[in-house]
């Protein structure tokens, strides 16, 4: 049973949240003023989307990707009786996360199919990882979510969808990509629907924009995976909330 926690919406004081930042969290480093910010929204979500579609018994979470905890901590707090797991390529992220919120943790690579992580989920949350990938590996991470959700439960993943590209086209978004691979990425997006660009000296891991139209489409080439709801600036009133459930 996940239990609302409203008073949080009007609130900066986040009340039962620990506090503890590692000094490695570079989310934190990078928006210190926003950081528990994002995490609450990230609850705010869930909670509209659970509650919505009467998806009530909560018994195991995974958050990937996890990082230092800015949302899994919430999660931690909205959920007391969920066995939840931090799965994070960056494993300082998932070592702090299991001895500063006392949660299960699993490493992530590159590639999901070599995720060892056993479980099954009645939930997952995923804030802002496809929009650092390619679309073969939204593919591979949409596979991997479907095989790891229980019957009837609900995935909820975040995109850059027409907003967050239409401020990255004007200049108004900095996303830390060079002005030609911007163009590329821009041009990708107007002709198919979907555009990345590898950060600068990254390989396979940079920024992604899409459209939902596009975003629909890769749901349903997934085995099970239907879309519950795509809500335009859904996470933070920025990123657009994908909510998805594996079908029985």
């Amino acid at each position: 049973m996940f239990k609302k926690i409203l008073d949080w919406y009007s609130t900066k004081e986040y009340k039962g949240i620990i506090k503890q930042i590692s000094p490695n969290d570079m989310m934190y480093k990078a928006a210190p003023n926003h950081y528990f910010w994002w995490g609450n929204e990230a609850l705010k979500r869930t909670n509209i989307t659970l509650g919505k579609y009467g998806q009530t018994e909560i018994k195991r979470i995974l958050i990937l990707p996890s990082g230092h905890g800015r949302e899994l901590r919430f999660f931690k707090v909205a959920f007391p009786g969920a066995d939840i797991t931090a799965c994070d390529i960056d494993k300082d992220g998932v070592d702090f996360c299991v001895e500063t919120f006392g949660v299960k943790g699993v490493f992530s690579n590159k590639d999901p199919i070599k995720v060892n992580i056993g479980d099954s989920f009645d939930f997952i949350w995923c804030g802002s990882l496809l929009t650092h990938l390619d679309s073969e590996d939204w593919q591979k991470f949409l596979t991997f979510f479907a095989e790891h959700l229980n019957p009837n439960a609900i995935l909820i993943f975040t995109t850059h969808g027409d907003f967050m590209t239409d401020e990255f086209r004007k200049g108004k978004l900095d996303l830390g990509i060079d002005e030609e691979t911007k163009q590329e990425i821009l041009s990708s997006y107007n002709t198919t629907g979907f555009g990345y660009g590898d950060y600068y000296g990254q390989d396979k891991y940079g920024i992604s924009v899409s459209t939902p139209e596009w975003v629909k489409k890769q749901i349903n080439k997934i085995e099970r995976l239907e879309l519950l709801e795509y809500t335009d600036r859904g996470w933070g009133n920025y990123q657009d909330s994908v909510s998805c459930i594996k079908s029985i």
